[in-house]
C-alpha cells in the first residue's frame, strides 16, 4: 500500500481496473482476479522489491566457481540476500 500511496498514477490505474472488472456495487472477490492483470503486477512488483523473507534457502556450490570476486570452493554453502540481489543495478 505505501508504494501505492507513493505512485498515485499507478494507484488510479488499478482502482480504474477494478472498477471496470467490478464496479462499484460489489465487492471483489476471488473470481475476479484472473481479470485484474495490472494489480497482479503491482502486487508481483512489491514481492520483488521487498521479498517477506530476504534470504534465499541456502545452496551448495557444485564445484569450484567466482562469485563476485570471492573465490568459492566446490561444497560451499552459499546464502543468497534475496534484498539485496533484487536492487543490485549490476545484476
Amino acid at each position: 500500500m505505501s508504494l501505492l500511496l507513493e505512485h498515485l498514477e499507478a494507484m488510479k490505474r488499478a482502482l480504474a481496473e477494478m472498477d471496470t472488472n467490478a464496479g462499484q456495487v460489489r465487492f471483489l472477490d476471488e473470481t475476479d482476479l484472473p481479470k485484474l492483470s495490472y494489480l497482479q503486477n503491482i502486487n508481483d512488483e512489491s514481492l520483488r522489491l521487498y521479498p517477506p523473507v530476504p534470504l534465499v534457502l541456502p545452496h551448495e556450490s557444485s564445484g569450484d566457481c567466482t562469485v563476485g570476486r570471492f573465490d568459492v570452493p566446490r561444497g560451499t554453502v552459499l546464502l543468497i540476500n534475496a534484498w539485496t540481489f533484487q536492487w543490485d543495478p549490476y545484476h
